[in-house]
């Protein structure tokens, strides 16, 4: 009955994984290795690595406090690897495949799991980016083997992990795996312990360690206690137990369990790889001869803690939350009565790299001394002075103001646009701005629009009066969510904005005023233009009609990118003069026109990807002559 209860709650679990996976897009979020790495980043570095949430912190520290009170139950009942691996294993067993790896070398790859720590501990802390993504095989399968992977080192983690399931009981476990080596350094305690006032006394005695010798030294005693003891001890308090009056020695708790450990040879089983998941009492035909602890009564203790765990570290997370960073600065400790301003909904505070580029951007801002960020809730603290610097400032250094252009004319070109200015409430970040304008699309007489400043910040709407009118734009505005097509996929985005009031009229605006003010000019300079002497300077300039277009700003860089081959380019930049325009400086001693139209009127494009690999693209330009060539003064 154990093993059907302890495989549903497997499936189960990964089952919700899969689930937060698809819904969320989220790999990490509850991962408790994650979880150790975002806590021991947190004190060394005082950040969190990217998307590493409160609950994978509060899943380590739950799942820690069971590794001391039941086992490694992350490892027997929830770890995706572990259970797949557990299930792959099976196949070798029945076609009789695995085998036992002779004692020495099984106590020799037993240290791969500890180099393993190490070295993700090291690189995590200090770069506060997941190291372990690189070539972990559970985050490279659920991702694809996306960009945060290292492909070779990924795919090979995968196929060994697979290979070794089917040859080895759970050999990923046993000698790769750096969670489980985490975790029995967890049940080793005293050997942790042993290290840690090692390290705190040499710290008083002045001696300068890095929180990475504290790291390596918990890596070593971990292996060592390992090998040496092969025994967890002094925890867990709850174990496998053997009554060796009952027990017949017939070895079935031997062939069910998932690590090939002996178990009628304990009295009470402290080998370090179990994990309690109570396949020997399941397998047991003698009465009462295998349990927890000496009682049958305890075989559910394991899975009943389980769940009990795992909803504790669920309740702690929604409760509580770790800063992604905190940072104070300047006379922050000289403030008697410090103001502290609190903003959610910053939905570009994503992740510390994003979070730290804040802070620097604070830094800057007279008045202001401190931040902390929390990027899983996309909020921030932010501490300043109010005799130097109003809440009302606080929050506008926070706004950016930006301009979109929703859409092109390519289908028609109105006779003028209307102009409509409202306050819009939830409209606070460029997240918020970019969806605004996507759910604008949706009325195909919209053509852009602006923001600014304003509580709530306002939005100035360019649109065809002729064809709609404010209580249809509204309506895109105000609507649950927007709907758009990514990469032939239907994907709909839930929006929370409402309009203050029926705002107001502005007036109208002239088409080339419009795409005048949407006109973002395109500059790039090359080969120390700045100091060439204008006198050797000429510049050729071509009608480039639609420089205004999404289509020409994407294709740009291609163009820009096929004509920097040429010796004697200095810059080239988009511009409006009576037209919109291409304009290219080039040295007229090293470089002629004629080359340069070569390249402006060629079929393709030839673009560099690196210093020694180019590649080609269709060249989709449609230029206007005339040609003019001018001089630059």
């Amino acid at each position: 009955m154990n093993s059907k209860i302890r495989l549903a709650l497997q499936i189960i679990i990964l089952l919700l994984l899969i689930w937060t996976i698809y819904t969320a897009g989220d790999i990490e979020k509850y991962c408790p290795m994650g979880g150790i790495l975002g806590f021991g980043t947190k004190i060394y570095q005082e950040s969190l690595p990217c998307s590493m949430s409160s609950a994978a912190i509060f899943m380590a520290l739950v799942l820690f406090v069971g590794a001391l009170a039941i086992g490694k139950l992350f490892c027997g009942y929830i770890c995706p690897v572990g259970s797949i691996t557990e299930w792959i294993g099976k196949i070798g067993k029945k076609f009789k495949l695995q085998f036992r790896l002779p004692k020495f070398l099984d106590l020799v790859l037993r240290s791969i799991k500890y180099i393993f720590l190490y070295f993700v501990v090291y690189y995590t802390v200090t770069d506060s980016e997941l190291f372990c993504r690189k070539f972990d095989p559970f985050f490279g399968a659920a991702t694809g083997f996306g960009h945060d992977t290292v492909l070779l080192w990924s795919i090979g983690a995968v196929a060994v992990t697979i290979l070794g399931a089917i040859f080895i009981k759970q050999f990923w476990c046993r000698y790769l795996c750096f969670l489980g080596a985490a975790s029995n350094i967890f049940v080793n305690i005293w050997g942790a312990v042993a290290v840690f006032i090692l390290y705190f006394i040499l710290s008083m005695l002045g001696v300068k360690l890095s929180l990475l010798w504290l790291v390596g030294g918990l890596a070593v005693i971990g292996y060592l206690l390992e090998i040496g003891l092969f025994k967890i001890f002094p925890f867990p308090f709850f174990k496998i137990t053997v009554d060796e009056n009952k027990c017949t020695h017939c070895g079935l708790c031997t062939k069910a369990c998932p690590y090939d450990i002996n178990v009628d040879e304990y009295e009470k089983v402290t080998h370090p790889d179990c994990v309690m998941c109570t396949e020997c009492i399941t397998s047991c035909k003698e009465e009462k001869a295998v349990g927890i602890n000496g009682s049958l009564k305890l075989k559910y203790l394991p899975m009943i803690l389980v769940v009990i765990l795992i909803g504790l570290g669920l309740s702690l997370s929604a409760k509580y939350e770790f800063s992604t960073l905190e940072q104070r600065w300047g006379k922050f400790d000289q403030i008697e009565q410090i103001s502290v301003y609190k903003q959610a909904g910053i939905k570009n505070v994503k992740c510390f790299g994003s979070a730290n580029s804040l802070y620097k951007y604070l830094t800057t801002i007279p008045g202001i001394y401190g931040l902390d960020a929390y990027a899983s809730s996309y909020a921030v603290s932010i501490y300043y002075d109010s005799t130097e610097i109003s809440k009302s400032d606080v929050k506008q250094t926070l706004f950016s103001s930006s301009r979109f252009k929703t859409r092109s004319f390519e289908n028609y070109t109105p006779v003028k646009l209307s102009a409509w200015e409202v306050g819009i409430e939830n409209l606070f970040d460029p997240i918020d701005q970019s969806n605004l304008n996507t759910a604008l699309y949706q009325n195909k007489f919209v053509f852009g629009m602006e923001t600014f400043y304003g509580e709530p910040v306002t939005a100035k709407i360019y649109f065809d009066a002729d064809s709609t009118n404010i209580d249809e734009i509204k309506k895109v505005i105000e609507a649950e969510a927007f709907e758009e097509i990514i990469e032939n996929e239907r994907i709909s985005t839930p929006i929370n904005f409402k309009c203050e009031d029926q705002g107001k009229l502005t007036g109208g605006v002239e088409i080339i005023q419009f795409r005048l003010l949407m006109f973002e000019e395109y500059d790039m300079e090359f080969n120390d233009y700045e100091h060439t002497s204008s006198q050797q300077i000429n510049i050729f300039e071509i009608g480039l009609p639609k420089a205004d277009e999404a289509i020409i700003i994407q294709e740009l860089p291609y163009l820009v990118s096929s004509l920097s081959s040429l010796d004697g380019l200095l810059r080239v930049r988009t511009t409006y003069n009576d037209r919109f325009a291409l304009q290219i400086y080039y040295d007229k001693i090293k470089l002629q026109r004629g080359k340069i139209e070569t390249v402006l009127f060629a079929d393709t494009l030839s673009y560099l990807i690196d210093e020694n690999t180019s590649n080609t693209i269709e060249n989709i330009f449609n230029f206007e002559k005339p040609i003019n060539i001018f001089t630059d003064q």
